[in-house]
């Protein structure tokens, strides 16, 4: 039986949403690729293995829409997150690895990238000894360029400390922040390793694939 236009106009609809679910499956894996390169790097300087990663890996872009699907598999009570008081779009995520080591990874948004919704992610494994959250007052600079006004002023911010030291960046204060105030960082995040980390990204990567699977015709 041949197609009529009411058949060929469904197709095409069906069509355009297959392209829309592979091209987020490209996002999404990519994503994955490049989060997947970023905890391999951070398990070797953690076991302090000299060997370099040989940068032959393609397809691991990261898109920033996809950052948040891929720790859906995270409680509360496993990371932190913040968004730094310098740069707007940039956003920290928090790990306990070990009684004495925080991984902190970073991502901001590459606004002049000719690719849409591309972000930079980058790491930091930070030694701690006795250190706690804390809300505290920082100096920032604010500038109005449509009022031609440029001053300082004391603001609340977040961050962690040990002892009079701030270990992170300074943070945005948000309603997470103020019930963590003063209280040492092992009583809130639950101690994981790096590969229990990477299991729960391939878990939520896995769980998210299933869902864009595309339509039989």
């Amino acid at each position: 039986m041949k197609k009529t236009l009411l058949d060929l106009e469904k197709e095409i609809k069906s069509s355009q949403e297959d392209a829309r679910k592979t091209r987020e499956l490209y996002e999404l894996l990519s994503s994955y690729n490049a989060y997947s390169i970023l905890l391999l790097e951070a398990k070797r300087e953690y076991e302090e293995k000299k060997a370099g990663i040989k940068q032959y890996y393609s397809d691991s872009n990261c898109y920033e829409k996809q950052i948040a699907d891929l720790f859906t598999q995270f409680k509360n009570d496993e990371f932190l997150t913040g968004k730094l008081k310098s740069r707007i779009n940039d956003k920290d995520m928090l790990f306990l690895i070990d009684q004495d080591t925080l991984l902190r990874m970073n991502s901001f948004d590459i606004i002049n990238s000719n690719i849409a919704g591309l972000s930079n992610i980058d790491y930091n494994l930070l030694k701690i000894k006795d250190c706690k959250a804390l809300v505290y007052k920082k100096r920032v600079y604010c500038r109005d360029p449509y009022y031609c006004d440029e001053h300082y002023e004391e603001q609340d911010a977040f961050g962690l400390f040990c002892g009079d030291k701030l270990v992170t960046p300074v943070y945005q204060l948000d309603s997470q922040s103020k019930i963590h105030d003063n209280m040492d960082i092992r009583e809130i995040l639950k101690r994981q390793s790096l590969d229990e980390i990477y299991e729960k990204i391939t878990e939520a990567k896995n769980t998210k694939v299933k869902k864009l699977a595309l339509t039989k015709h």
